[in-house]
C-alpha cells in the first residue's frame, strides 16, 4: 500500500514499450472504475531515461493517453518492496526479478495474463510480445492485447471492493 492505495508495477524489458503502455492504460482505466490503485512501471534493462519509443507514443495518443513525459527506469529492489502486486510481461522477468531482487519479492511477481487466475486453471502462460521493431499495426495489437487485460483486472479489482 502506498498513499493508502494499492500499489500495482508492471516490468517489461526497457520500460520503454509494453509497460509503459501498460501504466498509461492502467491510469485511465483505474481512474474510469474509480479504483484506489496508484501504478508505476519498470524495466529490466536500464535504458537510461530513455523516452517512450516514437509509435508506442503514437498508439497510446490515439487512444487518448500521453505517455510522452515517461521516461525509463530499472526496477530497484526498493520499488519491487513497495509494490503490493508485480505484473510481468514475460515469464524471463519474474525470472530476473528473482535472479536480481530476491525470491522473496519475486513472490510479488505475476504474468500479466495470469493475474486473477488461479494456477490450476491456467493451461499455457501467455506472454505480452515485444512490439519493439515493429511496424505500428503490431503496436496497437499489442496496445490492445494490453487494455483488454487491465480491463479485465479492472472489473476483478471493483469485485472485491464491492
Amino acid at each position: 500500500m502506498r498513499n493508502g492505495k494499492r500499489y500495482i508495477i508492471f516490468v517489461c524489458t526497457g520500460n520503454s514499450c509494453r509497460s509503459p503502455m501498460a501504466e498509461g492504460i492502467a491510469r485511465k482505466i483505474f481512474g474510469e472504475y474509480n479504483l484506489p490503485i496508484e501504478v508505476n512501471s519498470f524495466g529490466t534493462l536500464d535504458l537510461g531515461g530513455s523516452p517512450p519509443s516514437e509509435l508506442v507514443q503514437r498508439v497510446c495518443a490515439r487512444n487518448g493517453i500521453d505517455i510522452s513525459s515517461h521516461r525509463s527506469q530499472i526496477l530497484d529492489k526498493k520499488s519491487a518492496e513497495e509494490a503490493d502486486v508485480i505484473l510481468t510481461m514475460e515469464s524471463a522477468h519474474i525470472f530476473w526479478i528473482s535472479e536480481h531482487l530476491g525470491s522473496d519479492v519475486a513472490q510479488k511477481a505475476i504474468l500479466l495474463t495470469n493475474y486473477g487466475i488461479e494456477k490450476q486453471n491456467v493451461e499455457e502462460d501467455i506472454e505480452i510480445p515485444d512490439p519493439l521493431g515493429t511496424a505500428i499495426d503490431f503496436h496497437e495489437i499489442v496496445f490492445d492485447m494490453l487494455k483488454s487485460e487491465i480491463e479485465r483486472i479492472a472489473r476483478l479489482e471493483r469485485e472485491k471492493i464491492s
